[in-house]
């Protein structure tokens, strides 16, 4: 993984390698992914998706939201309280 004290933007493999993922899911699993949730994002990676994003995300209609810490609104919306984990704002267990 990429730890947020690494700065994605000086690692030119990191952002190939999230332009090759994008792709691959794109052009193997067009529609499976809709919508997908960073959650618990701090600041500083909210603020690098921003500036990445059109990079490394397809035109194809996939929403990312990018959570901070405890707002999970969007999420709960989406998913609903029954299937998300309590730490999640759900009802299942942990």
């Amino acid at each position: 993984g990429v730890s947020l004290r690494q700065n994605p933007l000086t690692h030119p493999n990191v952002l190939r390698a999230l332009r090759e993922v994008s792709r691959i899911n794109a052009r193997y699993y067009p529609g499976a992914v809709e919508h997908v949730f960073v959650v618990n994002a701090p600041l500083v990676f909210r603020q690098l998706w921003k500036l990445i994003a059109p990079f490394v995300m397809p035109d194809d209609g996939v929403k990312v939201d990018v959570l901070q810490r405890g707002d999970v609104a969007a999420l709960v919306d989406e998913c609903g309280r029954d299937c998300l984990p309590v730490q999640l704002g759900g009802r299942l267990p942990a």
